[in-house]
């Protein structure tokens, strides 16, 4: 029997930010990650940026292990608007 790998499938489209909305709403249930989250919205510190994203892809994979690291992203912009932005004065 042959062993179908992941990368032999087509890739699966990326979801909508509505479809990723009830992944984003388990982050933002999450105080620590989102501590991090509101310290470094905002704040131009690339690499502490791309860190936070990351923790929050393997924290939305942890419910659902077919968030790709895009869609981790994707959540991030979610978790965004959520929240607010720091830059336009809608943090809360």
């Amino acid at each position: 029997m042959e062993t179908i790998r992941r990368t032999d499938l087509p890739p699966a489209p990326m979801r909508t930010q509505a479809e990723l909305a009830p992944i984003a709403q388990r982050v933002a249930a999450n105080p620590g990650l989102m501590r991090k989250f509101r310290t470094v919205i905002g704040s131009e510190d690339q690499a502490q940026a791309s860190s936070v994203i990351d923790e929050i892809t393997n924290f939305a994979q942890g419910g659902d292990p077919t968030v790709t690291p895009a869609e981790g992203v994707r959540i991030t912009v979610v978790l965004m608007g959520m929240i607010g932005h720091p830059k336009d004065g809608s943090n809360d």
